[in-house]
């Protein structure tokens, strides 16, 4: 990686000039990088309402072809509050069936080779003097927790099952064009990080990353003039009000959300308990016949929508909603090129990496790996007893199988990846609709091994497939009409460093202004009951029903003036 150019940058209109004279001075201007970031300390803000302003100020500027952004992606970690925001893509990487993963490994390593990192200092100036010039800030330490990330990221995600390219969703609507059969994984244009110590309008901050390259050379001006533009639309406050959105907004009547019970499976005119009760009995079929031992059926249901949004809005939108929704769970928002969006907030992270120890002689750091299995569930009606349900699912057998499963498979995945995996003791996952059995797991990578190893070894889990995987796997791709697309498989970010997160993206669906395709499974076992599986898989839905009502509402509320 190429050095690192220091730069100290006034209020508001100076950011222009810093950033000329920045580019003037480094590797990059001189022919000696093919990428340069510019990176700088922000206010505490959340991310959704800052990507609306990156993306208003890149209109502004006509910095995106045909006036859009290609791409962007919000994430909110509720485990360890890391929220970060992107909005562009400076390269893009597609993941096909025949592909191998270790294209991720290679494109984000390339990418970093040729890259130059231009950094303003923060130390002795407290990071908000930059922006507003207070005094104080998060100082020093958390500019140091900031600087062992090897931004930018490479953020995306996969499809459930590569080898299945049958595209999901309904034709013109969803799925195949951007969240569909393929994997994506891109470097973001723009990348906002906020750090996890911060309050609102407190002294928390945050760090952006600005990625150009040598195609921008010719424009630099205009994108320091949106660089200034979004700087200045923060200056004097630590939070950025929602009204940035309210220009998203078409003044139609909105249509009435139509009920539960009126939600159609895409596979059956009955709401789909018809096909879901014939699924679910050639399920118990193969198990009784021991070709499996556990396999996961998933619904899909489409919801008719009126979300007049423009089109770099919605995602904005529906990620406010996912974090309001579900706090202690991980929210994402993908938007793509063609403007489709998949959003979810889910409750089960696949894996993250994190290094650790000290460097070996030739500057190595162990790798530390997280992972957890999550499977068994009850439901919580409203106004259920927790502690009863509590003691349904510990004393559950029908749970407590399906649970081991999981966790049984991921302990010998991890064994062959990693020293040292230890398995914490099982406990109960709550969230507002459901109970899961969670089990946590702790290991250390193997020397040669990283991210990419585990993110192609580990999914899918019998998790979201079933046991054994790869028999519950072929019936899944015999027996379900419909293919899932990202539903149920990794999303998530990797840094050049070995640091990484991927979630499994349950509760999530695709999102359009018309329409939203909602998915959810049932792990089905020896014993399972269709009506209760059933049952289930509404519950799981009712996650995202619930942020849709809450999007269709203040899109309601914009729309009459309120």
């Amino acid at each position: 990686m190429g050095r690192r150019v220091y730069f100290r940058m006034g209020a508001g209109d100076r950011v222009l000039q810093w950033m000329t004279a920045a580019f003037q001075s480094s590797a990059f201007a001189q022919g000696r990088a093919h990428w340069c970031c510019f990176r700088l300390p922000m206010p505490w803000v959340d991310p959704e309402p800052l990507a609306g302003l990156v993306k208003a100020a890149y209109h502004r500027e006509k910095l995106f072809a045909d006036g859009v952004p290609d791409r962007s992606m919000l994430w909110s970690d509720g485990t360890d509050g890391r929220q970060f925001s992107t909005v562009g893509a400076v390269q893009l990487l597609e993941v096909g069936a025949q592909d191998d993963l270790s294209m991720v490994r290679h494109a984000l390593r390339s990418f970093h080779a040729q890259l130059e990192q231009v950094d303003v200092p923060t130390s002795g100036l407290g990071l908000l003097d930059p922006l507003d010039g207070s005094a104080g800030g998060a100082g020093t330490d958390q500019t140091e927790a900031f600087s062992r990330h090897h931004a930018p990221w490479m953020v995306g995600g996969l499809p459930f099952d590569r080898q299945n390219t049958v595209e999901t969703g309904r034709p013109g609507d969803f799925g195949g064009k951007d969240f569909g059969s393929h994997g994506r994984f891109w470097i973001p244009r723009w990348f906002y990080e906020r750090s996890r110590g911060g309050e609102r309008g407190g002294t928390g901050a945050g760090r952006v990353c600005l990625v150009l390259g040598r195609e921008e050379v010719l424009r630099l001006e205009k994108w320091s003039r949106a660089f200034r533009d979004v700087v200045q639309g923060l200056t004097g406050s630590a939070v950025v009000p929602d009204a940035s959105h309210a220009q998203g907004f078409d003044r139609r009547p909105v249509a009435p959300l139509t009920e539960r019970t009126a939600l159609q499976d895409k596979a059956d005119q009955d709401g789909g308990r018809g096909a879901w009760n014939h699924l679910v009995s050639k399920a118990l079929t193969g198990i009784g016949q021991g070709r499996l031992q556990k396999v996961v059926p998933v619904r899909q249901v489409y919801h008719p929508l009126d979300l007049p949004y423009a089109p770099d809005a919605l995602g904005d939108a529906l990620f406010r909603a996912l974090r309001a929704g579900s706090p202690s769970c991980t929210s994402f928002v993908f938007q793509g090129a063609s403007g489709d969006v998949f959003a979810g907030t889910t409750p089960e992270t696949l894996f993250r990496t994190t290094s650790c120890g000290s460097a070996d002689p030739v500057g190595r750091r162990g790798i530390r790996v997280t992972a957890e299995a999550v499977a068994g569930s009850v439901s919580l009606d409203d106004g259920g007893d927790v502690h009863a349900a509590r003691e349904r699912l510990i004393s559950s057998d029908k749970n407590l199988r399906e649970h081991e499963f999981v966790a049984t498979e991921m302990a010998r995945v991890l064994g062959g990846l990693c020293s040292r995996v230890q398995r914490g003791d099982r406990s109960v996952r709550e969230l507002p609709h459901l109970l899961h059995l969670r089990t946590p797991f702790e290991s250390e990578l193997l020397a040669g091994k990283d991210a990419v190893d585990v993110l192609d070894r580990l999914h899918p889990t019998p998790a979201v497939a079933g046991y054994p995987v790869g028999a519950a796997i072929q019936w899944i791709r015999e027996e379900e009409p419909h293919s899932r697309g990202w539903f149920s498989a990794p999303v998530g970010w990797l840094d050049a460093g070995g640091e990484s997160h991927f979630v499994v993206a349950l509760r999530s669906g695709w999102v359009s202004n018309q329409g939203a395709l909602l998915c959810a499974g049932a792990g089905i076992v020896d014993g399972s009951e269709a009506n209760s599986e059933y049952r289930e898989t509404e519950v799981k839905m009712q996650t995202m029903l619930d942020v849709i009502r809450s999007v269709q509402g203040a899109q309601r509320s914009v729309a009459m003036g309120e």
